[in-house]
């Protein structure tokens, strides 16, 4: 792209003794993976270059990046100059990365890429079950050796000798039953239904919790259709009608690597892989992967089941919640909780994300806190990081932002003499209190007014639904931020009036009687100072273009009318949108 080389430029070896030869050579770029810097392990690798203007350029520095294969390069570049990209950087008391590579050139943490709006904030709900009783002390060696799928023998024995207990409750029936049934009333009733993700601690216990959310899902279903039976208000009805229809249409699946002999390991824990794995190998009729389907930001699948797989180098951006119930700690921790912080645009009913969520079900919190000391931009405190400098907030500091943006609306409106806490303290239905209509009529006097008042509804809309499904609880606590939202609704025009008479239907009404009206036989051709309508059927039945002379609009009785009315500033603000959608 650049114009660094053509491209017949011979630049990718095509194996590792393709690259050796070309290492010898003047070849000005390389590009290749360090998998083919493989030579047999009994024998030494050659020296190819004692150049020292050699420049090796690695991204994602790795697991790979310190092991057999980086010494090969190392040996055969003695003399060449490495520079290394990585989004987690081994620290730590392992601190190879810097100790291979040196120290930061530049460093761009969580915080900066919030601050700069790059990653969305994360917020971090603790949500550990009561059955688990979990020794704080616990051996960070347990995080270590479970944060591979595929154990090794040496991994597995000492799992079984030195964590057996640990490893039971985590895995007790009662316990992942009841973490199963959170996340089915959970998930359907966030704000911003993204897709989420429920990390477990092996293959096992992925595919049982899968078993066990989707028999939990169907159960939900019907309590839901029982609810919607029996409620009797309205708004309750149709917000549990939004569950269940969200709930019918999503899909779920495991995702897990494959191992030799697994489906024989499965069986003698009672489970099936064999179903799974068909799955996550065999597109679906439209050619489609399970990849392909959870990136598609469209598509049902909503939720998978992973333990290693896709938590690392997996962008999907509408991924909003990721459940964790795993030990984990520093770079894998995160890299797994930043797949919640990507940015997208795409709306899930008309709601933006604004955020990530962290679900922890095994308390990684404080591994959580360590981390951000190292990763996040955060100061390290007693082994943990300060609260202003933690990226990561606790989900109750969402109750806080949300009670300071709705104190600040109501300040400013005060400020114009439109006194939120009155409707209140009134008592009275919405749409049937005129105070509404006389404060709708003070903001949008003003268009700057209407912009900021809808800055300031859009932002505790936003927080709002972010605190759901627990804010549902707590609706008491925060009173004026259905008001304000109400209040939105009744500028916007979009709020349900009562009997009280429709502003727009005297505004169509007007205009028709102000407006000349005539049959044109071309209604393409548009006389200067005319808008063309498009076809509409008058009062009278009789459909036909009609042709508006803007010029010959009755300006005084529409004058006359905005003076007679009690809030004049709202006919205007909907003559206003009637014209604009008119046009």
């Amino acid at each position: 792209g650049s114009g660094a080389f053509s491209k017949d430029t011979k630049c990718r070896p095509k194996n590792s003794e393709d690259l050796r030869e070309m290492l010898k050579t003047n070849t000005r770029y390389i590009f290749t993976l360090i998998q083919k810097f493989r030579y047999p392990r009994e024998q030494a690798y050659p020296v190819l270059s004692t150049r020292n203007d050699i420049i090796v350029i690695i991204d994602e520095a790795h697991r790979t990046q310190y092991k057999d294969l980086a010494d090969n390069m190392r040996t055969g570049l003695p003399d060449a100059q490495y520079i290394a990209f990585t989004g987690t950087p081994l620290l730590g008391s392992k601190k190879l990365t810097h100790e291979w590579f040196g120290d930061n050139v530049s460093e761009y943490n969580f915080k900066q890429s919030i601050e700069d709006e790059a990653t969305v904030p994360l917020f971090y709900h603790k949500r550990v079950p009561e059955v688990l009783n979990q020794n704080k002390d616990i051996d960070d060696d347990l995080a270590e050796i479970v944060s591979d799928e595929n154990l090794t023998d040496d991994q597995k024995a000492k799992l079984e000798r030195e964590f057996a207990k640990e490893m039971s409750i985590l895995k007790a029936d009662d316990r992942l039953e009841t973490i199963a049934k959170d996340i089915v009333y959970h998930f359907p009733r966030r704000g911003y239904l993204g897709k989420g993700m429920v990390v477990t601690i092996d293959k096992f216990t992925a595919v049982k919790m899968y078993d066990k959310v989707k028999r939990l899902f169907e159960q939900e279903k019907r309590t839901i259709q029982r609810q919607i039976n029996e409620s009797a208000d309205q708004a309750e009805k149709d917000e549990l009608r939004r569950v269940l229809e969200w709930m019918r249409k999503m899909d779920m699946a495991v995702i897990v690597s494959e191992e030799a002999g697994e489906e024989e390991k499965f069986v003698r824990q009672g489970l099936d892989i064999k179903t799974h794995r068909t799955r996550i190998l065999t597109p679906d009729e439209n050619g489609q992967d399970l990849e392909f389907k959870f990136k598609n930001p469209k598509d049902p699948l909503q939720l998978v089941f992973v333990c290693s797989m896709w938590l690392t180098g997996f962008d999907v951006p509408t991924v909003s919640t990721m459940y964790l119930d795993k030990p984990m700690k520093d770079h894998t921790l995160m890299q797994t909780i930043a797949r919640a912080n990507r940015v997208t645009d795409f709306l899930i009913h008309n709601k933006p994300k604004k955020n990530g969520l962290i679900v922890d079900y095994y308390n990684v919190f404080r591994n959580l806190k360590k981390a951000f000391a190292s990763y996040g931009g955060g100061t390290a405190v007693g082994g943990g990081v300060t609260g202003e400098d933690s990226p990561v907030q606790e989900k109750d500091q969402l109750y806080v932002l949300l009670e300071d943006a709705i104190n600040e609306c109501a300040v400013w409106c005060l400020s114009l003499g439109v006194d939120l806490k009155r409707i209140y303290e009134s008592k009275i239905l919405f749409n049937k209190l005129g105070l509404f209509d006389d404060y709708a009529d003070t903001i949008v006097a003003s268009d700057g007014h209407k912009k900021q008042f809808a800055v300031y509804d859009n932002a505790i809309d936003a927080l709002y639904e972010a605190c759901k499904p627990e804010i549902v609880g707590r609706r008491k606590d925060f009173p004026l931020a259905a008001i304000i939202h109400y209040l939105r609704e009744v500028i916007d025009g979009k709020a349900d009036r009562g009997n009280l008479d429709s502003a727009k239907r005297r505004i169509s009404q007007l205009l028709d009687e102000s407006i000349i009206a005539q049959q044109v036989e071309n209604p393409r051709i548009v006389q200067p100072i005319t808008v063309t309508l498009a076809a509409e059927t008058s009062a009278y039945g009789i459909k036909a273009w009609k042709q508006i002379d803007l010029s010959k609009l009755n300006i005084e009785k529409l004058r006359d009318e905005f003076k007679e009315a009690p809030h004049p500033n709202i006919e205007i603000a909907d003559l206003r949108a009637f014209i604009s959608d008119k046009l």
